[in-house]
């Protein structure tokens, strides 16, 4: 397991901080959990893969302040302890 999942869809309110990627196929933003002082990566992608078509134009117009109302899974990775290792949780 690459870090904690509650493993239930939930609902999330989060406040949109930043624009981080938008491309062809994904969307990101810097997000803060409503009610807290987490932050973390939300990603939009195109799944195409799975027939899944996503229109990403949709999810590209958020700005600062937004606020953003999701259902979906938060998944934590865990910290690297090994000295010079990626640490994905930290960043």
């Amino acid at each position: 397991m690459h870090g904690k999942s509650d493993n239930k869809v939930k609902e999330y309110s989060v406040f949109v901080e930043s624009v981080k990627t938008i491309s062809d196929t994904k969307v990101s933003y810097v997000v803060k959990l409503l009610g807290t002082s987490d932050k973390f990566i939300l990603n939009f992608y195109d799944d195409t893969y799975d027939e899944i078509q996503t229109d990403l134009n949709a999810y590209s117009n958020y700005t600062y302040g937004d606020v953003i109302k999701l259902k979906g899974k938060i998944s934590i990775p865990e910290k690297f302890n090994n000295p010079g290792e990626f640490d994905y949780k930290k960043y």
